[in-house]
């Protein structure tokens, strides 16, 4: 099957109002820009209208995208790439579900401006310890587990077979008994067929564990566990 990849693009302005720029101005000077496919063609003007406010701004181009400041579910390597020389993001879009990510592998503050309702926002330390927490109990789980189920799926850019052999083999090592479960899209109710399981590792979508609560056992993402059994 062919599939076509077509890009969204709204057609507003993404320079902030008076108040939102009075809240970025008494932020650090340091900013890293960070958006979707949606704003990134307007990205440009916000960053002009940052620097005549004596701002510095950083934003470079991820591993997956296309273009500078770009960040995907599965891809925020834009935003790491400028880690070291950001005192904070900037995050041009709606929703909280990128820039959640963002502060959980940068540790670093993120402002959400949503250009739509001109509106400006922070992340809060509290929802990103729940994130961690949700964490901290699938790598505990796994730990304890002796059946572990694999998740891959068979998406273009999420197929990750050989990861999840690799994986397969690591956990074998440590005495526990691997299962490695294809599909295309992930259909959770059918997570119940596997009641053995014990606890699923996902090698797909790193943020489909952002639905932590409809998985019937506990789920970390591959990477997690690489590094564990490493």
């Amino acid at each position: 099957m062919n599939i076509i990849f077509i890009e969204a693009r709204a057609n507003l302005s993404v320079r902030m109002n008076k108040k939102a720029l009075e809240f970025i101005r008494k932020m650090p000077n340091k900013i890293g820009i960070i958006t979707t496919v949606q704003h990134v063609h307007k990205i440009d003007e916000l960053k002009e209208q940052l620097e005549k406010i004596g701002k510095e701004v950083f934003s470079e181009k991820g591993n997956l995208t296309k273009y500078e400041s770009q960040i995907l579910g599965c891809d925020i390597s834009a935003a790491l790439k400028i880690k070291d020389n950001v005192d904070f993001y900037l995050y041009v879009g709606t929703g909280r579900f990128h820039p959640k990510e963002v502060f959980l592998k940068t540790e670093k503050p993120v402002v959400i401006y949503n250009p739509y309702s001109k509106n400006i926002s922070t992340i809060n330390q509290q929802e990103i310890e729940i994130e961690k927490n949700k964490r901290k109990t699938g790598v505990l789980k796994f730990l304890y587990s002796k059946k572990i189920g694999i998740l891959v799926s068979t998406k273009i850019g999420q197929k990750k077979i050989d990861t999840a052999f690799k994986l397969k083999e690591m956990i074998e090592k440590k005495g526990k008994k691997a299962f490695v479960l294809l599909f295309e899209t992930l259909d959770f109710s059918q997570l119940e067929n596997f009641n053995f399981i014990e606890c699923f590792v996902n090698t797909a979508c790193p943020r489909l564990i952002e639905d932590y609560d409809r998985f019937p056992k506990p789920v970390l993402n591959a990477e997690e566990i690489i590094d564990l059994l490493e």
